[in-house]
């Protein structure tokens, strides 16, 4: 497309000059040959007043008539008149008399008799007749007879050899000056010329660099990959980016998307690898490494820990934050033509590869994964496009909807709560529970919309039942303002009496403490009425510290906890310190996925607040009276 658009350039430019060149040449000739005739027509014009002025005089005076007189008179008309050539020629009296700048007529006895013989042999009185000399010289003659027996007459006219002389000195001024103008945009044509190379420059800079870094983007590197055999292809994701930009800023962010790229450049550079590495900038918080020769596995392998090692043996500093960055390596090799497709070949290139395997990479929690046939990984994606399809279906035809769980007061065994749960509906009436589309809702953006969807069905519901509820919301909700804003109009329509009601679970909750947007939250939230709880506490990552800095009312206890507590010995003792933690802070407890009696004595014996599982109940569309 570009070298399309340069191409076009330079075919208009060159159109320009042509048609510019053409145009004055074209009008060089025809101001040289309109000028020529004007020229001509002013001569015979000339001619024609010369001899009518001669003839006037000398009829003027009858004694001009007399022989001698014409030679005094003659001499007079040719001192005023600038004609190239004057006759007065009297047959009766043998005077003839002849002006001749050139001196060719005058010289000429042939010419001379050959002009006579035109002229008195002439029927009319007067008129225009042309004569050639030897030297290809054409006269254009004007004569007019004197007396009515046409034996005296005057005749004057000019030649065509000295008017061609004359035009042709014009027509060479006129170049003369042409080529002047020439001169002068000579140097307006060079500026011209560098400017658009300059401007070339820099776009070919815009459309093949990364604004922040100067590297190379991916537009590149799609090129560059069609120079190459066998390439191979590292695609390099900043672990939690998006967590640094919030949580210090973007200033911080840049940092660090520049300080990766000079480690990254230092790689490359690196003796260690000995490998001809380009490197690239992609978008966000992604970079590529390019080996033009693809290499082995193992090596291929020990380049990505080499990568992944020096990356995060040093810590990012600036402006006295202190942040430990890892990354993620996606990679692919240069495939075997007998192992892939002509459908692979046409729908996923190098790059294409490299990325499923950094997905497939960060699901599983792997710092590195080489893409491999056996991965299935087209299908996944092609399994991802069809669930997207759904969702968005789904979303528009009002297909997600809550079911609800029951929670169970320990000590009453009465149904105290509910948890509204997602569900999709699919158009046989199948309902798809929410991890087989949730995963992939969160990564086509549309997470936030099923938070608002449930949230309002859900408060709908229970607005006139009496019975507490819980609706779930993921840190990304909390900070998306829209979601909160959306939130908080919906509990100011429902009012107070449905505020006291609601709870609200943060599931997904690792690094919570760190948002301030989610303290913020959580204050707003209570002062409203409504409660807080985290979900899912106990595996992962779960920090006592945040849990009294946020001032939560309610801790759900994580399914891996309670599902073998009756047998493992170790998911005891975790539980029970978590809940004798939780019973020195005042917060309540909820044990999730409690499926038999024997785990759910062990929880009341533990003295955990409620209880939620299939034991009790399962997730329905309506709630038990």
């Amino acid at each position: 497309m570009m070298k399309s658009f340069i191409a076009r350039k330079r075919f208009l430019f060159s159109a320009a000059v042509v048609i510019y060149l053409a145009g004055l040449s074209f009008y060089t000739l025809s101001d040289y040959f309109s000028n020529k005739k004007l020229h001509e027509n002013r001569l015979v014009e000339s001619a024609y007043l010369t001899v009518s002025e001669c003839k006037s005089g000398i009829l003027a005076n009858p004694e001009f008539l007399k022989s001698g007189i014409y030679s005094f008179y003659s001499d007079r008309i040719i001192k005023r008149s600038d004609a190239d050539l004057l006759v007065v020629i009297d047959s009766v009296n043998g005077f003839e008399f002849y002006k001749d700048k050139a001196g060719i007529l005058s010289s000429s006895t042939e010419l001379k008799t050959e002009l006579k013989h035109h002229l008195f042999d002439s029927y009319l009185y007067s008129g225009q007749l042309k004569l050639k000399n030897s030297d290809k010289c054409t006269y254009t003659i004007v004569y007019d007879y004197i007396d009515d027996k046409r034996t005296a007459l005057v005749a004057s006219g000019f030649d065509d050899c000295s008017l061609r002389l004359q035009m042709k000195a014009e027509l060479w001024r006129s170049l003369k000056m042409h080529g002047f103008f020439l001169l002068l945009i000579i140097p307006f044509l060079a500026v011209m010329i560098y400017v658009e190379e300059r401007e070339k420059k820099l776009l070919l800079e815009r459309i093949y660099t990364e604004r922040l870094t100067g590297l190379p983007n991916r537009t590149k590197l799609f090129l560059d990959i069609e120079l190459c055999q066998n390439p191979a292809v590292f695609i390099i994701n900043i672990d939690s980016f998006k967590e640094y930009n919030d949580l210090y800023g973007f200033e911080v962010g840049d940092f660090i998307i520049l300080e990766m790229g000079r480690r990254l450049e230092r790689i490359c550079s690196d003796a260690f690898s000995g490998y001809k590495m380009q490197l690239y900038k992609l978008q966000a918080d992604e970079y590529a490494l390019l080996l033009k020769d693809s290499i082995e596995d193992e090596k291929l392998s020990a380049l990505a820990s080499r990568i992944i090692s020096v990356i995060g043996e040093n810590s990012f500093a600036y402006k006295g934050y202190d942040m430990n960055v890892s990354v993620t390596v996606g990679i692919t090799r240069a495939l075997s033509e007998s192992f892939i497709s002509e459908k692979e070949k046409r729908q996923h290139s190098p790059v294409s590869r490299a990325d499923m395997a950094l997905k497939k990479a960060k699901a599983d929690k792997k710092h590195f994964l080489v893409y491999d046939e056996s991965m299935n990984i087209p299908q996944e994606y092609e399994e991802n496009i069809r669930l997207t399809k759904l969702i968005k279906k789904s979303i528009r035809a009002g297909s997600i909807i809550p079911h609800y769980q029951p929670i169970i007061n320990n000590l009453s065994l009465k149904i105290e709560k509910y948890e509204s749960l997602v569900r999709l509906c699919s158009e046989d009436g199948q309902i798809i529970n929410p991890s087989m589309f949730l995963p992939v809702a969160k990564k086509t953006k549309m997470y936030s919309m099923i938070t608002r969807i449930m949230s309002e069905k859900t408060f709908e519901y229970f607005k006139d039942k009496d019975y507490e509820f819980s609706v779930n919301l993921s840190v990304d909700d909390i900070l998306n303002e829209d979601t909160v804003a959306y939130i908080i109009d919906l509990i100011s329509i429902h009012g107070k009496s449905l505020s006291n009601k609601i709870i609200f679970e943060i599931v997904e909750s690792e690094g919570i403490e760190n948002f301030p947007k989610v303290k913020k939250f959580i204050e707003n939230i209570k002062s409203g009425g409504c409660r807080i709880a985290i979900d899912d506490f106990g595996t992962g990552y779960s920090n006592f510290n945040y849990i009294g800095e946020l001032n939560v009312d309610f801790i759900k206890i994580d399914a891996s906890m309670i599902k073998n507590i009756n047998s493992d010995k170790t998911s005891r003792i975790i539980t029970e310190t978590i809940v004798g933690f939780c019973q020195k802070m005042g917060i309540k407890t909820v044990a999730e996925f409690v499926h038999s009696k024997e785990v759910f004595e062990i929880v009341k014996k533990i003295g955990i607040d409620y209880s939620q599982g299939y034991y009790f109940g399962k997730p329905a569309d309506k709630v038990e009276f």
